[in-house]
């Protein structure tokens, strides 16, 4: 735990009381505090009017499109400061997500806990604060903050929130896509093991994303154990899926690497130029998509990408100051035949070698 990270939350707590007005550190970092988890961001709830906030504090950031939240800065630390959702810190709480995410601590530490949160954490359950079902219909992101919850805390859901869980799916499609994006990436964070993907896998097939269609990878998931990277994650949801309400919102590396990665696949075997070309990260991906069809081809294919001569163009012994004597628009061309011919082992990977060739001509591409 962080000392001077809470030593400085603390302090804005204090400074706050000071004014004149009530502060109280909210959510997630109390629950993180009390399971004696590495706590990443502090977030503060306070009825301290705005402008107040900006003589209190010398840097003050607002953030969100309400005007309700801002980042204040303190020493070498941030601090997210929201205005009370309601009259006071028990409103509050009550119009939060989870149990245990309706927890405060004020500058002396003392615990606020009005709906029993802490006897929900060490019961290993998860509940809503209020009514599930408005809970839902009120933020449908909920849908999926239940998913990675009940993953990171390894939480039983409650009976009730589960009903309204699944009778409010549909809501799913009133969320902003770029928070459903948001939130499935958080939630790949938080999947390691076996359990973990059956449960992610169970929750996702209740809701209706048409995402993770494909049954061979499903299956294999169900049995698998490990993280997998954030690309590899995206690649696997979108498996052979051309269109999708969320393609706006994934970030273009991550869609370029996933359509390679389909494309490998149906390439596999890789020569040596083909290997090269898509590179070890895109290779990766569709390694792990040929387990889920049933053949492990990481071994050999590792063993293949090692005895490379080259695995990406800087290690070339030559660039593009040694081609100045060849006109500017076929340099591109030129490194490109290099490449294929100490892949082909048609030549050494060596400087005079390869001017040799290039002088010769010996080069085409295929």
């Amino acid at each position: 735990m962080n000392n001077y990270f809470w030593e400085e939350a603390f302090l804005i707590l204090e400074e706050i009381n000071n004014y004149g007005y009530e502060a109280y550190i909210v959510g997630g970092a109390v629950r993180d505090r009390i399971l004696q988890k590495e706590v990443k961001d502090i977030d503060i709830a306070s009825n301290i009017p705005a402008e107040k906030l900006k003589q209190v504090f010398s840097k003050v950031i607002p953030i969100g499109r309400n005007g309700q939240t801002f980042l204040v800065y303190q020493s070498e630390y941030h601090f997210e400061i929201t205005k009370f959702k309601g009259n006071n810190i028990e409103e509050d709480l009550q119009k939060r997500d989870f149990t245990c995410n309706a927890l405060a601590l004020n500058k002396e530490a003392d615990l606020i806990d009005p709906l029993n949160g802490i006897k929900d954490i060490s019961s290993g359950l998860l509940k809503a604060a209020g009514d599930p079902y408005r809970m839902f219909q009120n933020d449908p992101v909920r849908l999926l903050r239940l998913i990675r919850f009940s993953i990171s805390e390894n939480f039983l859901v409650e009976d009730l929130l589960f009903k309204a869980f699944i009778v409010n799916g549909n809501l799913i499609h009133n969320a902003a896509g770029e928070r459903i994006f948001n939130e499935l990436d958080k939630i790949r964070t938080w999947v390691e093991d076996q359990s973990d993907w059956e449960r992610f896998i169970f929750y996702l097939s209740k809701l209706p994303l048409s995402l993770l269609q494909n049954e061979k990878i499903q299956y294999y998931l169900l049995h698998y154990s490990g993280f997998v990277s954030q690309k590899t994650w995206w690649t696997l949801l979108l498996y052979g899926i051309d269109n999708h309400e969320l393609f706006p919102y994934i970030p273009s590396n991550i869609k370029r690497h996933r359509k390679k990665a389909e494309n490998a696949l149906s390439e596999y075997p890789w020569d040596n130029i083909k290997l090269y070309d898509y590179g070890i990260e895109v290779i990766n991906t569709a390694v792990f998509l040929k387990k889920c069809f049933g053949a492990d081809i990481q071994d050999e294919v590792e063993k293949q990408f090692l005895s490379l001569p080259i695995q990406h163009r800087s290690d070339l012994e030559i660039g593009g100051k040694d081609l100045l004597f060849f006109p500017a628009k076929l340099r591109g061309s030129l490194l490109r035949a290099c490449e294929q011919a100490v892949l082909r082992h048609q030549v050494e990977n060596d400087r005079a070698q390869l001017l040799a060739f290039l002088r010769r001509g010996e080069f085409f591409e295929e």
